[in-house]
């Protein structure tokens, strides 16, 4: 909620906040994964996709129950986590972006 308040207002607070979820999505992105492959002792770098983290059926007689394979909500947890704040940052790129034009111009006049 926080952050969408930043977005209207933009103020150097809110940059730097707005900024810090770009961190904090990697982190959240990177810790789920890492913390998936402790759950996940069939998981292999040499045999196995990244994806297979995410799939609740992975265990062998799992019954496809989500519960069942804590591998799968740690992953799936940090995708979606670190997704949303990623996305809050490429939001932030985005606007940033559409004012680059017109600062290069004014620059580039000044001489």
């Amino acid at each position: 909620m926080l952050v969408l308040h930043c977005f209207n207002y933009m103020n150097s607070k809110c940059l730097q906040l707005i900024n810090w979820t770009a961190i904090i999505g990697f982190i959240f992105l990177l810790a789920g994964t890492l913390i998936a492959i402790q759950y996940a002792p069939w998981f292999s770098w040499l045999h196995s996709h990244l994806s297979d983290l995410g799939n609740p059926v992975m265990i062998e007689g799992s019954s496809g129950y989500p519960g069942e394979n804590p591998a799968a909500l740690w992953f799936n947890g940090g995708l979606v986590i670190g997704g949303m704040l990623l996305a809050a940052f490429a939001y932030r790129l985005k606007l940033e972006s559409r004012k680059m034009p017109l600062e290069m111009g004014r620059k580039a006049s000044a001489g």
